[in-house]
């Protein structure tokens, strides 16, 4: 059975879900984000099918994160333990599927740690801090 869950970034129907691995389908809408969060023992993967969002992660170096732009196609893999959160620069639909990475884990819905709450965001904003990390050399 599917599970459906509003968020403040959109829809996710819980499509698949045991304890060696998870898949959602998102609807995300731009101009929003999910909050800055990391995940103790399982690691995720975002599928973009349409429209296009900016992952970011936390580096181990205070201030620093790595960033990346997905488009139809495109993926990026999310370590446990790794902070990150997706800013969606244009409305569509994301395959996420989660796994465990640390010996002995589990996928379990409630393995979220987060920093903020997410919301509204601004599309233009978040693809022009992209470019400018982008132009920096990263």
């Amino acid at each position: 059975m599917t599970q459906t869950e509003s968020k403040c970034w959109g829809q996710v129907w819980h499509v698949f879900q045991s304890p060696r691995a998870s898949i959602s389908y998102l609807h995300v809408v731009k101009d929003h984000r999910c909050s800055w969060h990391w995940h103790e023992e399982r690691a995720n993967m975002f599928v973009v099918l349409e429209g296009s969002l900016l992952v970011e992660q936390q580096t181990g170096t205070p201030g620093q994160k790595v960033m990346h732009q997905l488009r139809p196609g495109d993926t990026v893999t999310v370590r446990s333990g790794i902070k990150h959160r997706f800013r969606v620069l244009q409305s569509g639909q994301v395959i996420e599927v989660y796994w465990p990475d640390v010996p002995g884990g589990q996928v379990r819905q409630n393995d979220i740690c987060r920093v903020d709450q997410g919301g509204s965001d601004s599309a233009a904003a978040a693809l022009e801090e992209f470019q400018a990390w982008t132009a920096g050399g990263a």
